[in-house]
């Protein structure tokens, strides 16, 4: 509204992806085409969410991200191919947690509460008429490519695209993310 935009195409990652698609669901005369890369909106599965919400009480404990949970953290964003071999993004991501505002520390934990707590949004996406296109990562162990599939079962007009990639499917594959974020754009009427 503030930027007087009547209708777009919207695209998320992760946590964006949930909130694009409700977007979508709340406004669906105003989102004309909807790209969902490494997101799930079915609930959390319990083991991961356990996991997950273990971890945020840590931060939130210790007030930092300790040096082994980087570890961890970095294979749940990153391919085994990108660990590997160093990919560069590896150490900013790594940075940036190491160096995250104190202050700022409780807002983050809160934001990773709510999405892992997430209610379940499946049986919405049915609600969704405008087309999707589903990007996953065949090595993204925090949303795995299955749950990309049972998202596209449950749209009308769905593309499902699974790149040689981890949870960060931008990063880790800018070019393969822009040329299928592109051709979709230019084979569905979103404009």
């Amino acid at each position: 509204d503030a930027l007087s935009i009547e209708r777009a195409a919207v695209a998320g990652l992760s946590a964006g992806g949930m909130w694009a698609a409700e977007m979508a669901l709340m406004a669906p005369a105003r989102v004309s085409a909807l790209v969902l890369l490494n997101t799930f909106l079915g609930p959390e599965p319990e083991d991961r969410r356990a996991r997950y919400l273990d971890m945020l009480n840590t931060v939130a404990d210790l007030q930092e991200v300790p040096g082994v949970m980087l570890d961890a953290l970095t294979t749940l964003f990153f391919s085994p191919e990108s660990v590997a071999n160093a990919h560069p993004a590896i150490a900013d991501f790594r940075e940036s947690l190491v160096e995250w505002p104190r202050e700022k520390l409780d807002g983050l934990v809160a934001v990773g509460r709510s999405v892992f707590s997430r209610r379940d949004a499946l049986a919405r996406l049915s609600d969704l008429t405008c087309p999707v296109l589903i990007l996953a990562g065949q090595h993204d162990v925090s949303r795995p490519p299955e749950e990309s599939e049972v998202m596209k079962h449950q749209l009308s007009d769905a593309r499902l695209k699974i790149l040689n990639c981890g949870h960060v499917s931008a990063v880790e594959q800018p070019a393969a993310v822009s040329e299928a974020i592109r051709a979709f754009l230019d084979e569905v009427d979103w404009y």
